[in-house]
């Protein structure tokens, strides 16, 4: 994780997943993640399978959906790639459990 951080409308967390990939993850209700957990010299070490947040489930109020985004390095800057493509091989490997958001 290189970047979490409450925002306005919720919690935004960066995860560099190395090779040049950075998924986004805006508008978490609870982040599992804080920027005290850094290590020092680098950002917060995750694996696969760590929750890193939750969406807000309470009728109190509108709820805004996760938006998710994923990045690709391309020379020196980072262009976006559809997430869809991954999550629906994702999906289609294995899906059950509550919904999570997890690392790596």
């Amino acid at each position: 994780v290189v970047y979490a951080r409450k925002h306005d409308a919720g919690h935004t967390i960066i995860v560099d997943h190395g090779n040049g990939w950075l998924s986004v993850y805006h508008r978490l209700e609870h982040m599992f993640v804080t920027p005290s957990d850094r290590r020092p010299g680098g950002g917060i070490k995750v694996h696969g399978g760590d929750v890193l947040g939750y969406l807000a489930a309470s009728g109190a109020g509108p709820l805004l959906p996760l938006r998710f985004e994923l990045y690709r390095r391309e020379l020196d800057d980072y262009d976006p790639v559809d997430p869809l493509r991954f999550i629906r091989r994702w999906r289609a490997l294995s899906w059950g459990g509550p919904a999570q958001l997890s690392g790596a």
